[in-house]
């Protein structure tokens, strides 16, 4: 399966337009999914290769979510405590 650029794009714009409608869905739990699944059958293509697509780019959305906790964990470890928090243990 090799589509073309054209055909990325119109995924992808159907994607983000099933995103934008499906705002009041919690993480857009199933409208995703089926979304870019209709849109790959829409365009001849294969529906596991959309659902495929819609799971990697979870996957990958975790995989942020999770480097960007870590993250902050760290950093509030190693951060000094705030003004405020000084001052009143001074007074």
């Amino acid at each position: 399966m090799h589509p073309s650029v054209a055909t990325a794009m119109m995924i992808d714009g159907f994607g983000s337009g099933i995103g934008f409608a499906a705002f009041l869905v919690p993480a857009r739990l199933g409208a995703a999914e089926a979304g870019q699944v209709a849109a790959f059958m829409a365009l001849g293509l294969r529906a596991p290769a959309g659902l495929t697509l819609v799971l990697v780019r979870r996957l990958r959305e975790a995989a942020w979510t999770g480097t960007g906790f870590l993250a902050l964990t760290t950093l509030r470890a190693t951060a000094p405590p705030p003004a405020s928090a000084a001052l009143e243990a001074e007074g």
